[in-house]
């Protein structure tokens, strides 16, 4: 038997109270003789053993004393252990995710809670149990293997800390499956605060979602309009309170300006910055307001140093489009309604075709809004009120899983060189690549035949597609989110590449090695250095929170396993307090029962 709690034990103190209590008490009678003479004898013999002769056949006593002794017990939280034979084999999986900086309560987050009833837990069991401890960001890893010294296994609990990375403990299963195909006694305990797929894997599971109010800013673009930079934040606001605060803008040495914003319950705005005069690295937008996850308050994005991207727009009318094209990284938009104003001399960097396609290809990258058959589109069929639905891929980062409705629209042959970012049964509405020497991108439907022009993700997709369509050949994405890989196109007459994150911390890759980088564990801004020729370039990628993954935690109705609730606790055998306490609740029955017979 353990206890939990050992402080109750001071109570036991009641114990020789109630007996001196008894040996105090008084029960003499007054009676008439008419000479003691004949007592006085009796009376010695007596009066030695008198205190415990009051000890005696006094039943309400020892149900008393039964009953403050049963109570400290219950108090010290006494359980059996199941541990030894039961446990010879502990897996716990520790979910490190983004999410898991989400607060708890007042005081901790949901990892620091995770952490304590680890803890706990392994003081509970068996001092023969094997722990082994499996941490679940984006990837499984395995902490340690095997150790039974607690103090150690506590400690080497305490030093784990979160990532900012997004995280599924379903990839942690093929993991732990492997690990206790090797065992026959073994228990395993996840801790998480989302829902598990256990599959064929006995666990129990611990659910520690914490509701509270909170906001992410989900995305930051910037572009130029009449020479000045016009910069657009998205925030969602995951509360069930409207969301009254400032968004801040930054930049490289302090503050840009400030927007109030007032976000509905469970939604999403764009704020703009207009007429901003800067030229830096960088910038970052935050909410000016703490809530119950501060990772996500706050985005980057990497301003180019390039000159600016000369865009021809060839359309009747599409002020959405236009817009969305205008308000885009170092874009310069130049309108048309005729295919025939394209020359030789005049070469723009993007021509898009809204609803047009010439006759004759210009050289540069394309951008086909509703287009027709040509030798590198062809249409698959016409599409009627559909539903279409966003795919995750390289140019749909933070509106992926977005979907709306289409009146009318065009859907393609995906070509063996293209990647579709919205799918239809018989082909695709959208999709994106290289071909030819040139990056070629598709949208098969009318912006004004859907309501899609109206919504926050749209003006992000259109940035999106044209940051795609001007990509830099120095950092292959400057806008990645944490855990992605980077890649770098570095010159091969220079030296290795120098990388240091926001921490400070500096990692150098050879340049004979693969020119990838993988340790985008946190989010900020990270500085790439290259010498070539004697001199430093440098250039900057930004990494932001997967706010699509981790921002927005749904409540675990269900799992997989035994569940319990995040107020339960979790012990390494069976509790005997509610045994006590209606053991307690007999006894105090017997002893009223007792008290009035005597009376």
């Amino acid at each position: 038997m353990t206890f939990g709690l050992l402080w109750p034990i001071i109570f036991l103190i009641l114990v020789p109270v109630i007996l001196i209590l008894y040996m105090l008490k008084q029960k003499a009678t007054t009676q008439n003789f008419s000479s003691v003479m004949l007592w006085r004898e009796v009376y010695k013999n007596i009066e030695a053993t008198k205190p415990w002769e009051k000890l005696k056949h006094n039943i309400l006593m020892y149900l008393q004393i039964l009953t403050v002794i049963g109570l400290v017990f219950a108090l010290m939280s006494p359980y059996l252990k199941s541990g030894g034979d039961g446990f010879k084999n502990v897996l716990l999986v520790i979910d490190n995710s983004a999410s898991m900086n989400y607060s708890y309560n007042e005081k901790t987050t949901r990892f620091e809670e995770e952490i304590d009833r680890a803890c706990k837990y392994v003081d509970s069991l068996d001092d023969s149990s094997n722990i082994t401890v499996v941490t679940v960001g984006k990837s499984a890893k395995l902490e340690f293997s095997g150790i039974n010294d607690k103090t150690e296994i506590k400690k080497k609990l305490r030093n784990l800390d979160t990532t900012e990375l997004a995280g599924d403990l379903n990839n942690s299963i093929s993991m732990v499956s492997s690990i206790v195909k090797q065992w026959d006694n073994y228990q395993v305990v996840m801790f998480t605060d989302t829902a598990v797929s256990l599959g064929e894997i006995e666990a129990t599971v611990i659910n520690l979602y914490s509701e509270g109010n909170n906001a992410s800013v989900d995305y930051v673009s910037y572009g130029y309009e009449e020479g000045k930079l016009v910069v657009l934040a998205k925030i969602t606001n995951y509360s069930k309170n409207t969301l009254n605060t400032d968004i801040n803008l930054y930049g490289d040495e302090g503050i840009l300006g400030v927007e109030a914003i007032s976000v509905s319950p469970n939604s999403s705005q764009v704020v703009y910055f207009n007429d901003i005069i800067y030229t830096g690295t960088y910038l970052k937008a935050e909410i000016n307001e703490k809530d119950a996850l501060i990772n996500d308050n706050l985005a980057y994005k990497i301003m180019s140093d390039s000159k600016l991207k000369k865009v021809l727009l060839i359309t009747e009318s599409n002020v959405f489009l236009e817009k969305a094209i205008g308000v885009n990284t170092n874009i310069e938009v130049y309108k048309a309604t005729e295919t025939s104003v394209i020359n030789d001399e005049d070469k723009f960097d993007i021509y898009v075709f809204d609803g047009v396609v010439p006759a004759v290809l210009p050289q540069g990258n394309l951008f086909f809004v509703i287009p027709g058959n040509t030798t590198d589109i062809e249409i698959a069929k016409e599409i009627d009120g559909v539903m279409l639905t966003i795919l995750p891929t390289d140019i749909t980062n933070y509106i992926s899983d977005y979907s709306f409705g289409v009146n009318q629209g065009k859907a393609m042959k995906l070509p063996n060189w293209a990647t579709s970012y919205i799918n239809v049964e018989d082909g695709s509405v959208g999709y994106y690549g290289e071909h030819n020497g040139r990056t070629i991108v598709t949208l098969g439907f009318d912006i004004h035949n859907t309501d899609v022009a109206l919504q926050p993700e749209f003006p992000i997709l259109i940035s999106n597609i044209m940051n795609y369509m001007t990509k830099s050949s120095l950092i292959a994405n400057t806008d990645i989110a944490t855990g992605d890989i980077e890649t770098f196109n570095t010159s091969i007459n220079g030296e290795g590449i120098r990388i240091t994150n926001p921490a400070g911390d500096t990692t150098r890759i050879p340049i004979e090695n693969e020119q990838i980088f993988d340790e985008t564990n946190y989010a900020g801004i990270y500085k790439v250095q290259q010498k070539v020729n004697q001199e430093d370039t440098v250039n900057y990628f930004a990494v932001n929170f997967p706010v699509n993954e981790e921002s927005n935690v749904a409540e675990v109705t269900s799992n997989q396993g035994k569940t319990i609730g995040k107020d339960a606790k979790l012990s390494g055998g069976r509790e005997l307090r509610n045994i006590l306490i209606c053991i307690l609740l007999c006894l105090l029955v017997i002893e009223w029962i007792v008290y009035l017979k005597q009376r």
